[in-house]
């Protein structure tokens, strides 16, 4: 089972903590539900390799659920533009079979960086082939 990414580029992570006396809890709740409901979606569209919208339904969703939150100011297109874009260092990692998902909150930018000592190539894994007696 592949693993979601777990911020979404920084815009919920970064902006739903505890501020100003918010529910720290239900905050974090609602973070786990928008990345399950997104990754759910993103599952039946090819993790949105090659998109460059979402479906203006999820991003209401996301808006209704994030409305008790300080994150509420953010706009569909700010929403759409930091999940298309964690999504594509995700599927980086991924098909690169591990990676750095380095997020810059104040820049509002995410990247991939591979892991060091892997630089420029795939970690690749070895196969054990069972010999005659199965070992």
């Amino acid at each position: 089972m592949e693993t979601p990414p777990r911020d979404l580029g920084g815009v919920f992570a970064f902006y739903a903590v505890v501020r100003g006396g918010e529910d720290g809890g239900r905050a974090g709740v609602t973070e786990e539900a928008v990345s399950a409901l997104v990754f759910a979606h993103a599952a039946q569209h090819s993790y949105f390799k090659g998109s460059t919208s979402i479906d203006y339904d999820l991003l209401k969703t996301i808006g209704m659920m994030c409305n008790p939150f300080e994150v509420r100011a953010r706009s569909p297109r700010e929403w759409e533009s930091a999940i298309l874009k964690s999504y594509e260092v995700w599927r980086q990692v991924r098909d690169n079979r591990g990676g750095v998902f380095v997020g810059d909150a104040a820049r509002g930018t995410v990247a991939f960086e591979p892991l060091p000592g892997l630089r420029g190539s795939k970690l690749r894994t070895r196969k054990a082939s069972k010999g005659a007696d199965g070992r």
